[in-house]
């Protein structure tokens, strides 16, 4: 690529956006900025090399632990009771 095209496409930019929570974007920018990173083009690269295909994605549920832990819920192991009163307190808390 030349360098006149890697200019042309540079102008060309768009631009995205995501939720993630406060704590973890904070926690982000102060480990990358350690190395002089910030969080834009840490982003910006992950996606480069996903591209290129020097990095690679896994679903999540298809992971050996996602598969272990839907066995063990299936089969009746590792499930926590509690009352209703219980049940009801964790659902408010997520409002």
């Amino acid at each position: 690529m030349s360098a006149s095209s890697t200019t042309e496409s540079n102008k060309k930019q768009a631009r995205i956006s995501t939720c993630i929570s406060i704590d973890i974007k904070n926690q982000a920018q102060a480990k990358l900025a350690k190395q002089g990173l910030t969080l834009s083009d840490f982003l910006r690269y992950a996606v480069e090399e996903y591209i290129s295909g020097e990095i690679t994605v896994e679903n999540y549920l298809d992971t050996e632990k996602a598969m272990r832990a839907k066995h063990n819920v299936e089969s009746g192991k590792n499930l926590k009771s509690g009352t209703m009163e219980d049940f009801k307190s964790m659902i408010r808390s997520l409002k």
